[in-house]
């Protein structure tokens, strides 16, 4: 942390990297941080609801609780994100936890990603999955990938929403390194 504060110091583009580290939020980052290209989040706390708009985004080590937010399903909107990195994090959510997807194609580019030893827990009875996909506004895909992660104890770990227009097809799914057929997904 001290390292990345010092080097900032000498960074004269802004738009290169923000980097969070052992930070609390509480609320919603509707916008993001459109224009950057990498965004790193570190040991954080985060509550409410994240908006993602920089290109490369990495949460590492972080709890993502929207158990409070009873009127927003989603803990995470991926939206203009391309590369999405989540890496032992703790996901605390009532309904759904993260949501792939993107309100339109602009730049054509696939969006990836990826949970590594992410643990999911909800707290509803009735909750639809952990990770939800809207594929639709995909026109070159997006592809999900899920390694040591923990099932959530209620609803599906991933999923294809019902908003999903092409039914999942232009989504790539992986489990523990192995590609899951979108047919044996749920379909909501």
């Amino acid at each position: 942390m001290i390292m990345g504060s010092l080097n900032a110091i000498w960074e004269n583009d802004i738009m290169r990297m923000i980097a969070f580290s052992s930070v609390a939020q509480i609320g919603y980052i509707y916008m993001g941080f459109a224009n950057t290209a990498s965004l790193i989040y570190r040991n954080c706390h985060i509550t409410g609801m994240q908006f993602l708009y920089g290109e490369n985004v990495t949460f590492e080590n972080c709890v993502i609780d929207s158990s409070a937010n009873t009127g927003e399903p989603h803990s995470v909107w991926t939206y203009g994100a391309k590369n999405i990195n989540f890496i032992d994090c703790n996901f605390i959510y009532g309904d759904r936890a993260v949501n792939c997807y993107k309100d339109q194609d602009i730049d054509g580019g696939k969006q990836v990603v990826n949970f590594k030893n992410c643990t999911f827990t909800t707290t509803s009875d009735t909750s639809e999955g952990a990770v939800e996909i809207n594929s639709s506004a995909f026109s070159v895909g997006i592809e999900v990938n899920m390694d040591g992660c923990t099932a959530p104890a209620n609803g599906d770990m991933v999923f294809i929403s019902k908003w999903d227009g092409t039914d999942g097809a232009m989504t790539t799914i992986n489990v523990n390194g192995v590609k899951i057929d979108n047919a044996t997904v749920d379909h909501d």
